[in-house]
């Protein structure tokens, strides 16, 4: 993988799973899915919770795959190695209200 795009990875991922986050939510509010339930959850927050997850994961496979590299390698791959985890933090941190406010205001 060139180093630019390793650099960027990280935190391009997690710009993108924010935005598809937060449209889902819109289109879910938008749809009424948030009327729509599976048991204790309702299908926005299904999906919602699903999506968060998912990029949790892939971001976390990504920092795992940087790491031997940043170990190893130079500062550039440290840095990339950190922008990953930034990724994965910041993932984390603006995914959270997904799955504990309460959606369609």
């Amino acid at each position: 993988m060139n180093m630019i795009v390793r650099l960027l990875a990280g935190l391009t991922l997690w710009a993108a799973a924010f935005s598809l986050i937060y449209a889902m939510e819109g289109a879910a509010c938008a749809l009424e899915w948030h009327q729509l339930s599976f048991g204790p959850l309702n299908a926005a927050r299904t999906l919602l919770v699903g999506l968060w997850i998912l990029s949790l994961l892939a971001l976390a496979y990504l920092s795992w795959s940087f790491w031997p590299r940043a170990r190893m390698g130079g500062t550039l791959d440290r840095v990339a190695f950190g922008a990953a985890l930034a990724g994965l933090a910041a993932a984390a941190y603006t995914g959270m209200p997904t799955a504990t406010l309460s959606l369609c205001l």
